[in-house]
């Protein structure tokens, strides 16, 4: 039997018995262990927090149905067992231990063959070696590490279509959550996993699945796997299910401010009074000045303020009216030349080839005796 009628006889037998995720919004679980899983559609579900490992993670050498076991730094609980090393499949999965992983996806779950514990983020026949190249890289410090492995377009066999998803492990919570960047490349008969499986496997009684051979993905997609609770026991608005890496302090949590030099770790990242520029600005929140929002790239100290909502400039004001010119109007308020106190919105146009009244237009007047001429035009 070769690779292609293999597939074939697992999405009939799947047509027939399978479940079939439905796209956008959805949860499940728990299964027999106590796993769960929320997407990013689903009211309280995870967010969709885009790693690439281009530049800075280690690429791997997979070929056609291939696997390479590397490292993940630190020791990762999943089903109820500890895990320090994880093997790559070429096809879309990370499995805990070398047995092989047939490109044919279980569908519908468990998977009854060896290997037995495995993520499978994007279980199908792919082809790093055709296009595209699989990455890993541990971020953060323990104990609230992650282990990120990103099939950066990878096409699948036989086809030129690319597919960019990762996978990612938590060593605090032993989650997992799923990320799908692209998953629509123009091939109707693959896209948004059509003919793959994603979910969840610790041994053929201990499984939570997603979807198998349904387009239940898209673009943007984060789904989210694990056993903790979506209580927010401290009330700051996220639960140890949304990351909160001490939901006793309502003070820490993602993406909270981080405040230097009290050695806590406030935004849940792993690092402790850290100034990695985590938006990539060239300042940190531990600089001085320092920056306002390390989350977001266009504010930074001395930065142009622009006219969206946002404090671009650190100044601690918003779109702030300044009024250079002393005409009674601000850039923001739509002032095209904020130099020149005789330009401004609603000034009266003269014939000076200068856009007064900052409409776009230039000396324009109205022929108001309708001759063919305005008297800008010499009339």
């Amino acid at each position: 039997m070769n690779k292609y009628s293999t597939m074939v006889w697992v999405i009939l037998i799947t047509m027939t018995f399978g479940w079939a995720g439905s796209a956008g919004a959805a949860q499940g679980g728990p299964d027999a262990f106590g796993y769960s899983f929320f997407d990013s559609d689903e009211p309280g579900g995870p967010s969709f927090s885009w790693i690439d490992l281009q530049g800075s993670g280690t690429a791997l050498s997979l070929s056609d149905d291939s696997s390479q076991t590397v490292s993940m730094g630190f020791d990762f609980e999943f089903y109820g067992s500890t895990y320090n090393q994880a093997t790559v499949w070429s096809n879309g999965a990370v499995a805990f231990s070398t047995d092989y992983m047939t490109l044919s996806n279980a569908c519908p779950m468990p998977h009854t063959s060896a290997p037995q514990a495995f993520v499978s983020v994007f279980w199908d026949d792919l082809n790093p070696a055709s296009g595209g190249t699989v990455y890993y890289e541990t971020q953060g410090v323990s104990p609230n590490q992650v282990f990120v492995v990103h099939y950066r377009n990878v096409y699948r066999y036989g086809t030129s279509d690319p597919y960019d998803f990762e996978v990612l492990l938590y060593e605090n919570t032993g989650s997992v959550v799923l990320q799908y960047n692209s998953v629509n490349p123009g091939n109707g008969s693959y896209d948004f996993g059509n003919q793959a499986t994603i979910g969840i496997q610790g041994n053929t009684s201990n499984y939570l699945e997603y979807s198998c051979n349904s387009p239940s993905l898209s673009d943007g997609l984060a789904i989210w796997f694990g056993t903790c609770t979506n209580d927010d026991l401290d009330n700051d608005g996220v639960t140890e299910c949304d990351g909160d890496c001490d939901d006793a302090d309502p003070a820490i949590y993602p993406h909270a401010q981080e405040i230097c030099n009290d050695g806590i770790d406030s935004n849940c990242d792993g690092q402790a009074n850290e100034s990695d520029d985590a938006d990539g600005d060239g300042y940190t929140n531990c600089d001085t000045p320092s920056d306002c929002d390390d989350y977001d790239a266009t504010a930074f100290p001395g930065n142009t303020e622009a006219c969206d909502f946002i404090d671009n400039d650190c100044d601690g004001d918003v779109d702030e009216d300044f009024d250079n010119d002393g005409d009674g109007w601000s850039t923001c308020a739509g002032d095209c030349n904020d130099a020149d106190p005789a330009i401004y919105p609603e000034a009266a146009e003269a014939c000076n080839g200068i856009d007064d009244d900052c409409d776009g237009s230039v000396d324009e007047q109205t022929d108001d005796d309708s001759d063919g001429f305005t008297i800008c035009a010499g009339d």
